[in-house]
Parts: C-alpha cells; sequence; structure tokens
C-alpha cells in the first residue's frame, strides 16, 4: 500500500526550474536522487538526469533514493514522496544507491595526473588553484608503484586504498598514525568533493563572463586510451570542468563504496574477504591494479592455524594487454596461474616463468604448480556465493 506523506513533507518544485517539468502529469510516479541537501528545506534532485531545485522539510541525505508522484502542475509543481510498502535492507539499500551512480576510476585517475602534472598545461585549466592542490595532493598521496613491490609498501597501499577508511575513524586513529588518513585515496577523494562543490557554490553566486580563448578541458577518456595529454583538447568553460570533475570523483567514491560493501561478510562467505581496486603512481600516470584477497572458507571454520590463502590479480600493461593472476598460498607452498588475452603475452610469460619460481623460492616460499595460459580465470565459487547473496532483482522462470 502507497501511503502519501503529509502535505508540508511534500518537495514543491520551485519556479525557474527545467522546460522538463512541463511533460510531467498529475498522477505520473517519478524516481528521484537527492544530489545535495542545503539550509531551510533546500534540495537538489535528479530526475531523469535533470537537476531539480526543490523545497521540502523531508528529511533526507544525499545519495537517498525517493519514489515521487505529481500532484499538481502549473506555476508551482507539487510533488508527494510515495512511502515503500515495507522497509529495505540498509545492504541492499546502499547497493542501490552506489550501482547506478558508480563510474570507472581511469578517467579520473588521467584528469588527476594531468592536474598535478608539473607542466605549464596543467596550470591553464579551468579550476581555481585551490582545487587543482586537491586534486594535486590525490595523486601525489597514491602509492607509487615500486614502493608496492615491497612488503611493507604493499600493506601501506592496501591500508591506504580508501577501503579501510571508517575503520580508521572508528577506532580513533592514534596522532602518530594521522598520516594514514592524509594518504588515505576514499578521504582525499572526499576533500576534492568537497572542494569542488565550494567551487561550484561560488561560480553560481559570482558569474563571470566567458573569455574569448578558453584553457583546455579536462580529459574524459579512460588513462590506457591517451597516455599522454593532447596537444589541443576541446574548448570548455569552468562551470563544466567542475561538473565533469565532480561527477568522476562521485563515481570513484561510489565505485569504492561498492568494493566496501562486497567485502562485508556475507552468510554464504563468513571467512575474510576484500575487493578493491589499486591505484598506483608509474612514470606521471596512475595505473589500476584490482585485487580480489579471501580466505579458505574450510581452513576459517576448521580453526587450522595454516589457513590458505589466495589472492587474484588484474591489469592491462601497454605492450601485454589484460592479464590475470591467481596466487593461492597453502601451508607455506605457493600455487600460481597466470593468464593473458594475447597469445604473445602467453609466450612471453611462459619464457621468463623460471624468474618467478627463483623468486619465489628467494622469498622462502615453496612452489607447487607455476603455469601461463591464453584466456581469463574461471570466476570463483565464492564470488559466485556472494553475487548470489546480494543479489538486487531475483527473476524466477
Amino acid at each position: 500500500m502507497r501511503v502519501n506523506a503529509p502535505e508540508q513533507a511534500s518537495p514543491a518544485i520551485t519556479p525557474g526550474s527545467p522546460k522538463a517539468l512541463d511533460a510531467w502529469r498529475v498522477g505520473q510516479v517519478l524516481n528521484a536522487t537527492v544530489i545535495e541537501t542545503a539550509a531551510q528545506g533546500a534540495i537538489t534532485l535528479r530526475i531523469n538526469n535533470t537537476l531539480i531545485q526543490a523545497q521540502s522539510q523531508l528529511p533526507v541525505s544525499p545519495g537517498q533514493q525517493l519514489s515521487l508522484q505529481v500532484a499538481n502542475t502549473g506555476q508551482q509543481t507539487v510533488l508527494k514522496v510515495i512511502e515503500p510498502a515495507a522497509p529495505t535492507d540498509p545492504l541492499t539499500q546502499a547497493l542501490r544507491v552506489a550501482l547506478p551512480r558508480q563510474a570507472a576510476l581511469p578517467p579520473l585517475l588521467a584528469n588527476l595526473a594531468w592536474l598535478s602534472a608539473p607542466s605549464g598545461t596543467a596550470q591553464a585549466s579551468t579550476l581555481s588553484p585551490a582545487v587543482t592542490q586537491l586534486a594535486s595532493q590525490l595523486f601525489n598521496n597514491l602509492a607509487s608503484a615500486a614502493s608496492a613491490t615491497t612488503a611493507q609498501g604493499l600493506k601501506d597501499a592496501l591500508y591506504n586504498s580508501g577501503l579501510f577508511l571508517e575503520n580508521k575513524l572508528a577506532h580513533q586513529v592514534p596522532r602518530q598514525d594521522q598520516q594514514g588518513l592524509k594518504n588515505d585515496f576514499k578521504a582525499g577523494l572526499l576533500r576534492l568533493l568537497e572542494g569542488l562543490h565550494a567551487e561550484s557554490v561560488r561560480g553560481q553566486n559570482s558569474p563571470g563572463q566567458p573569455s574569448a580563448t578558453q584553457p583546455p578541458s579536462l580529459r574524459g577518456s579512460p588513462l590506457q586510451a591517451q597516455p599522454a595529454v593532447p596537444a589541443s583538447l576541446p574548448v570548455q568553460s569552468p562551470s563544466g570542468a567542475v561538473a565533469e570533475l565532480t561527477q568522476q570523483t562521485e563515481g570513484a567514491l561510489a565505485r569504492l563504496q561498492l568494493n566496501q560493501l562486497t567485502s562485508l561478510p556475507a552468510a554464504e562467505h563468513p571467512a575474510p574477504l576484500w575487493t578493491l581496486e589499486l591505484p598506483l603512481r608509474h612514470n606521471g600516470r596512475a595505473d589500476l591494479l584490482h585485487m580480489r584477497i579471501e580466505q579458505d572458507q574450510t581452513a576459517k571454520r576448521s580453526s587450522t592455524q595454516n589457513a590458505s590463502w589466495t589472492v587474484s590479480l588484474g591489469l592491462d600493461l601497454d605492450g601485454l594487454g589484460p592479464m590475470h593472476a591467481r596466487i593461492t598460498l597453502a601451508n607455506e607452498r605457493v600455487s600460481t596461474t597466470l593468464w593473458a588475452e594475447r597469445g604473445e603475452t602467453v609466450a612471453l610469460l611462459d619464457k621468463h616463468i623460471d624468474e618467478l619460481r627463483h623468486g619465489l623460492a628467494h622469498a622462502g616460499l615453496k612452489t607447487d604448480t607455476i603455469r601461463c595460459q591464453q584466456g581469463e580465470p574461471p570466476r570463483a565459487t565464492s564470488e559466485a556465493a556472494i553475487t548470489n547473496e546480494m543479489a538486487l532483482v531475483d527473476l524466477t522462470a
């Protein structure tokens, strides 16, 4: 049963809203996302990819999904909130909010690298010095690829990947570990987003006249597709640059939140598991390493000291193409399987596989199976179980 919220809790669309409102009809149901809240009940909604300014006393928060019904049209459009029939599981609701907003990280990482470049090109961007500085700090705080080759360096990179930010805050990080908050990827994204929102407000309050020659725009294509900044980029207004970078930052935060949600213990997989994307600085750019770290469920239940762990990696390197690796450690013995989409990459890996074997032995590990093959890795059983546990749509044929 649908229950209309009280009249005072119904957002009323203010005059001067987009012309898209003309197509609305009384009784029509709209799906909206709360983008921003302000003082005195002012809220910003996204409805059908259109931003709507509304006024409401309804307690809402950014990212919240609303089902609205058009109650009145004309000089003042009134929307009433439709209350859901039953409360939604918090985890399912969080997934539904994050899924449509998440976006791939490479475009944002490309822009961060560009804005932090010492060349004059980044300095000519349409963004303010304050936002450029936040973007540069975020990029420079990323772990370097060289540091991630050491045990401590990789441990620090994982700790600062953003996956554990809330855990740091919940445990009241001691003063001597405040650097962990400063270098945290998610904390840096939140600081950048706050700066972009402030920049957007300043631009709305004091709009300037566009110059005759606008500086180049931000880059929106994936990092791997454009390893170098083009000499000439499309013209873009300051507000457009802020909007583009804001959208990329919000998408990155939503994607990081999805990784956090999928890393939570599930009924079908109570053993430790972490899914993350680790950006690493390398030669003035950021490479993205996809990681999945999980403990064997059987070993967890049996409480054995020598638990089995599996690390799955995914990366796309210049000249080698997409590659995957699955490394399993059990009883101090390591088994490794490598996959590559290109046949020539498989041949190259086979040629150097003895170097990997010797490296593992030098680290004090005994090796079992080490092999390379073409294609993609099979889906892990635990991954399928988690997907079924967190399914948002249940279809029965």
